[in-house]
C-alpha cells in the first residue's frame, strides 16, 4: 500500500515538471530567441560590428500623443533612454521624477528619454497621465509587437541605447538607487562613445 503512495506522488511530480516543461521553457525560449535575434545579442559595450542584417533596436515605430507615428530611427546618433511604462504601473508611476531629473541633467542634442506607454488604453489615458505628473521629456505608446520585440515581460523595463543604435544595457522591474545607477551607465557611455 505505501509503495503504491510512493508511486502516485512521484506520477504528480513528473507530470508538474512535463506540464512546466510544455509551457513555461517554450515561452522562455522564445523570449531568448526573439530578443536576441532580432534586437541584441551582445550588451554593455558601445562598440558594436553589426551587419546591416541585424535591425537597430531604435528602427521602432510607435504613435506620439498627438496621434502622429513616430519612428524611432530619428533618434540615431542619440544615446536613448527607453522607459517601457504603464499608467496602472505604481513602481513605473515611482521613476517619474528620477527620468525627469535624468532628462533635464543630461539633456542636449546627443541624449534623449523616451517614455513607451504600453497596455495603457488609448493615447487619452495616457496624455491624462503625462499631464497629471508633468511629464516633459518624449512619450509615445507602444503597442503588443514593440513590447514583444524588446522582450518586456513587464513594467518598468529600461533599455539604454548607444548612438550607434543598440541596446547597451536593459534593466527589469524596478531598480534600487534608480538614478544614480543611470547616472553612472549614462556617463560610462558618453565616455565610451566620446561624448562629453
Amino acid at each position: 500500500m505505501k509503495r503504491k503512495r510512493a508511486y502516485s506522488g512521484l506520477g504528480i511530480t513528473i507530470k508538474a515538471v512535463c506540464w512546466f516543461l510544455l509551457l513555461v521553457a517554450p515561452i522562455h525560449t522564445n523570449l531568448t530567441r526573439s530578443y536576441s535575434q532580432e534586437n541584441e545579442p551582445h550588451e554593455g559595450t558601445a562598440n558594436h560590428s553589426k551587419s546591416d542584417s541585424v535591425r537597430l533596436a531604435i528602427d521602432f515605430d510607435a504613435v506620439d500623443l498627438q496621434g502622429q507615428p513616430f519612428k524611432g530611427l530619428s533618434l540615431k546618433g542619440k544615446i536613448v533612454f527607453l522607459d517601457f511604462w504603464a499608467v496602472w504601473c505604481g513602481p513605473c508611476i515611482e521613476a517619474f521624477p528620477a527620468l525627469k531629473k535624468l532628462d533635464s541633467d543630461f539633456k542636449d542634442a546627443s541624449f534623449e528619454v523616451v517614455g513607451i506607454a504600453v497596455y495603457s488604453g488609448t493615447v487619452e489615458d495616457v496624455t491624462q497621465v503625462v499631464e497629471k505628473y508633468g511629464l516633459d521629456y518624449r512619450i509615445v505608446v507602444g503597442d503588443e509587437d514593440l513590447v514583444e520585440r524588446f522582450g518586456v515581460i513587464g513594467v518598468p523595463t529600461y533599455v539604454l541605447i548607444g548612438p550607434d543604435g543598440h541596446i547597451y544595457k536593459k534593466y527589469v522591474g524596478a531598480v534600487k538607487g534608480f538614478y544614480e545607477e543611470l547616472e553612472e551607465d549614462i556617463s560610462k557611455l558618453r565616455k565610451e562613445v566620446k561624448i562629453e
